[in-house]
């Protein structure tokens, strides 16, 4: 989540604004960011794939992990938004 954060160059409270767009509560995004516990599948195949711009496969890989060693990192990246410049890097 905070790299999407920064991604998005938001503040805190304009990433809860943006996640609450998604219906993200405040409360899940603190929960995902300081509870030990796994994220709930409610929220990988609800809101969290459109704000982290992942498949719910993609969630999952990384929640789960995965056996097959042939995934890359970068197969498991957000992909840039269609019509958003990219960065300068």
């Amino acid at each position: 989540m905070a790299a999407r954060q920064e991604d998005l160059q938001q503040t805190d409270e304009e990433f809860y604004q943006f996640c609450e767009i998604y219906r993200l509560a405040k409360e899940d995004i603190e929960l995902i960011r300081l509870s030990s516990e796994p994220i709930p599948d409610k929220l990988i195949h609800g809101p969290l794939p459109k704000i982290l711009q992942m498949s719910p496969e993609e969630l999952f890989h990384l929640r789960d992990g995965t056996s097959e060693e042939s995934e890359t990192e970068e197969e498991v990246t957000p992909k840039p938004r269609p019509g958003r410049p990219k960065k300068a890097q």
